[in-house]
């Protein structure tokens, strides 16, 4: 799925409910934070394959992000975040 470009204030939590989803790319948004509901869904843990949030005024990064152990690529260019959560170790598919 890809809402990149669409001006997003907040993170569309609502794809958790998608129960097939692989790709995620808000790429050049107005982002600032990714619920927790959106990591602990057992749909994103089950599937996502890819989260690209790079350019967003992100600041951070939680340490929920470990429960998406599927996750292969993770883009987080051009946002504000400074540190990754030490957790991120967890993603041994990360690359």
């Amino acid at each position: 799925m890809d809402l990149s470009s669409n001006d997003l204030t907040e993170f569309p939590v609502q794809v958790k409910d998608c129960p097939k989803l692989k790709i995620l790319r808000l790429i050049q948004n107005k982002i600032q934070t990714i619920p927790a509901e959106f990591f602990k869904s057992e749909n994103m843990q089950d599937n996502l394959e890819e989260l690209n949030i790079n350019s967003n005024p992100l600041k951070e990064l939680s340490p929920l992000v470990k429960h998406l152990q599927k996750l292969i690529v993770l883009g987080i260019s051009y946002t504000e975040i400074e540190v990754l959560p030490s957790e991120i170790i967890a993603l041994e598919k990360l690359t």
